[in-house]
């Protein structure tokens, strides 16, 4: 959530399969052409609950799973520094589903331990304040 509430592709590629890799990057550089920079932070990670399992009709294994945070997202002029988009002292409690999916190729890595992760959706979303 870090990664592409504040435009870490690096991070992204590294946690995300190439579909999904590709959508959020494609926002994020979609922001840094508008001349955008983020300053989203995540404030509070909870509820992280395991949802299900199961296989895909193309026979990849998922789990999903759903958690909420609480986020301020703002977004600034890349030279001014102003706000563009959002503000400070607005707090967001949003929910969202991930689905992952087990590289057995990637398995050895440290990070991820292969892990990818193949959707994510913002379920919903309510100022908290």
């Amino acid at each position: 959530m870090d990664a592409y509430l504040n435009g870490d592709v690096g991070t992204l590629k590294e946690w995300c399969s190439e579909a999904s890799y590709n959508v959020l990057s494609a926002i994020i550089t979609a922001q840094q052409q508008q001349g955008l920079i983020s300053d989203c932070k995540i404030l509070d990670l909870r509820h992280v609950d395991f949802h299900s399992a199961k296989i895909l009709d193309n026979d990849v294994p998922v789990i999903i799973i759903t958690f909420q945070t609480q986020e301020n997202n703002v977004f600034r002029n890349a030279i001014s520094n102003e706000i563009v988009s959002g503000r400070e002292d607005l707090i967001e409690a949003c929910t969202y589903v991930a689905i992952f999916t087990k590289i057995v190729e990637n398995m050895d890595n440290p990070i991820t331990a292969g892990w990818k992760m193949i959707d994510l959706a913002k379920n919903s979303s309510r100022p908290t304040w």
